[in-house]
């Protein structure tokens, strides 16, 4: 079965079909343009970061090799989820027992994060992809950072509940009499036999 089509629709069809040719060319041609666009942007983030690192290299770092305080200065009680002021200026590169790889601490520094505080910063402006938006930074090195950041917060734990520890007070000997008395009572009194005397 032959299907016949007058010549206004073929013409109609012919127009439709040059106009998607014409917009599928022009969206082609916006595509090379974007990936060139990117291309471009991602090598100028790479000179940048170049530029960074060298003019970084020739610094001195602080605080390189730093060891962590075995105690700390705790001022106030830490709250939930907010870092204390000496927490937020921690250095990610003063971290030991695991350390941060160094090839890691500069693709970090590259990103703009070497301390807790820049770290939050940039994980609360990066919700999903938090550091791994940083080039260079992928899951090897995110399990070598959250390793050493992990064993930081393990310490400052043990640091904050050792802390707690020295500020109980002693219990006075009034205190022990007492707790010893209170235990003589408490001795269970023997079962009766069921026979009175």
């Amino acid at each position: 079965m032959t299907t016949h089509i007058d010549d206004s629709t073929a013409e109609t069809i012919k127009i439709a079909r040059d106009r998607f040719r014409d917009r599928q060319n022009t969206y082609l041609e916006l595509a090379a343009e974007a990936k060139t666009a990117k291309t471009a942007m991602e090598s100028a983030q790479d000179a940048l970061n170049s530029l960074l690192n060298d003019a970084l290299d020739g610094q001195p770092t602080l605080f390189t090799d730093t060891p962590e305080p075995d105690s700390f200065d705790l001022p106030g009680e830490a709250v939930e989820g907010q870092l204390t002021s000496d927490e937020a200026a921690t250095r990610l590169d003063s971290l030991v027992e695991p350390a941060i790889p160094p090839g890691t601490l500069k693709a970090l520094a590259a990103g703009g994060v070497q301390t807790f505080a820049e770290m939050q910063e940039f994980i609360n402006q990066h919700p999903n992809r938090g550091l791994t938006a940083i080039k260079g930074v992928g899951k090897a090195k995110m399990d070598a950072i959250n390793a050493a950041t992990d064993a930081f917060w393990a310490r400052r734990q043990a640091a904050r509940e050792q802390h707690a520890d020295f500020d109980a007070e002693p219990e006075t000997e009034t205190e022990t009499e007492l707790d010893d008395a209170l235990e003589l009572d408490d001795e269970p009194e023997p079962a009766a036999s069921g026979v009175d005397f």
